[in-house]
């Protein structure tokens, strides 16, 4: 392993880690949120108008957080009844263009998302005195972990010589 493989993968394992706390700490306070909405709905009568518009936010918060998990543990969705039947050359182009399109779609996001969290700074949520702008500019700033996620997937299916299955990495 180079010190430039070295490093990459000590970085994913930190933003995994950072990932793993930003994942619990936004899903609890999603559940707050949604269960403060249910009892001063339910118990007082009064609707919280900001809660449903905070709890939407923070679950594209959420699924930006767990993004370089499911990558790193290779957890996402997937037809593997196919791949594993499949040649271990095929199983390998097949693992380094799923990668290679992660990475694409993550470079776009990153790419357009920062013009648009700077407009959506001059906007503020429906319900919320907030700008809209720092709910946008988590988007392209929780792409860029992702990418080197994937980057570093490459890196690892190139050394391997094979997709790694997360039992053989983790101990599981």
């Amino acid at each position: 392993m180079t010190p430039i493989e070295h490093a990459l993968e000590r970085t994913v394992q930190i933003i995994v880690r950072v990932c793993e706390w930003l994942t619990v700490v936004v899903g609890g306070w999603v559940a707050i949120s949604l269960m403060l909405g249910v009892i001063f709905r339910y118990a007082f009568n009064y609707s919280l108008t900001w809660g449903d518009e905070l709890a939407t936010n923070l679950l594209v918060l959420m699924m930006m957080t767990v993004c370089p998990i499911g990558f790193d543990r290779h957890i996402h969705i997937a037809v593997e009844a196919l791949v594993q039947y499949a040649p271990r050359l095929l199983r390998i182009v097949i693992a380094l263009f799923a990668n290679f399109v992660s990475i694409l779609f993550f470079a776009v996001i990153v790419y357009y998302g920062i013009p648009v969290a700077m407009s959506d700074f001059t906007t503020s949520l429906a319900s919320i005195p907030i700008s809209r702008g720092w709910f946008t500019a988590l988007l392209p700033i929780l792409g860029v972990p992702t990418i080197l996620v994937c980057v570093n997937n490459v890196f690892r299916i190139l050394r391997a010589g094979d997709m790694l299955k997360p039992d053989e990495r983790y101990g599981v």
